[in-house]
């Protein structure tokens, strides 16, 4: 029995403002980048123009987007997978020809909310560290998401950075993760999603691996200087 031919495709619906409409029926390629820890997921859309569909109707910045995207028959007969990249942004808009095509390219953080582009300087005093994400998620207009032993702090600044730069660094000090999906700011454990229990276990001449690669080094970089940095709250 020949086994079935693994198959996948994206779903499209952009709107905003606009009436809801799928793109997926145009596109070329898709290319999402889910990042786990400290930096905004990514979107890339790219699709045929030849008929100008986008007109009128064309994808503006600041519209959301949505993809989803399903596979069948993938690791094995009858799988149904499928992954939701959630609510996207969209912050460029590119056309070219011959061919006549169209890129949108999206994240999981709009600009501008600032808190992935403004730096700013400001201090907590007797906090604690789920106090900092609430205010920081009610900042970019985000519910919060919290899964992460709280820490007590009696005073911590945030000096020249954003606000996720600042809370990521927080929270990597306590083994978490700092990411925005779906306009969820999510701060959980690192150790909790490292100890899930595997998606798929590949196992090499059984497994259907197109490529892989990889190295072993005898020892590791050694830098010769370092410059430290840092700011007194106290001594002004």
């Amino acid at each position: 029995m020949s086994e079935a031919a693994r198959t996948s495709f994206v779903s499209v619906n952009y709107g905003g403002d606009k009436t809801p409409r799928r793109l997926d029926p145009y596109l070329v390629e898709c290319v999402y980048v889910d990042h786990l820890h400290g930096k905004a997921d990514s979107l890339s859309l790219t699709m045929q123009d030849r008929n100008q569909w986008s007109g009128d109707a064309k994808p503006a910045k600041g519209d959301e987007i949505r993809a989803t995207i399903d596979l069948l028959d993938w690791w094995e007969p009858g799988d149904a997978l499928s992954l939701d990249t959630g609510v996207m942004i969209v912050d460029e808009v590119s056309y070219s020809l011959a061919p006549s095509l169209v890129t949108i390219k999206a994240q999981s953080v709009t600009p501008e909310s600032g808190s992935a582009t403004e730096r700013r300087s400001r201090a907590w005093e007797e906090t604690s560290l789920e106090t900092i994400a609430w205010d920081i998620a009610t900042a970019g207009g985000w519910p919060l998401d919290f899964a992460l032993d709280d820490q007590l702090y009696d005073r911590v600044d945030q000096a020249n950075q954003t606000d996720l730069e600042f809370l990521s660094t927080l929270v990597e000090g306590q083994g978490g993760i700092v990411k925005v999906y779906n306009g969820i700011l999510i701060v959980h454990s690192a150790e909790t999603i490292e100890q899930a229990a595997p998606i798929k276990t590949l196992t090499l001449g059984v497994s259907r691996i197109l490529g892989a690669s990889w190295k072993d080094q005898v020892h590791t970089s050694t830098y010769r200087t370092c410059t430290v940095s840092y700011y007194d709250s106290v001594d002004r």
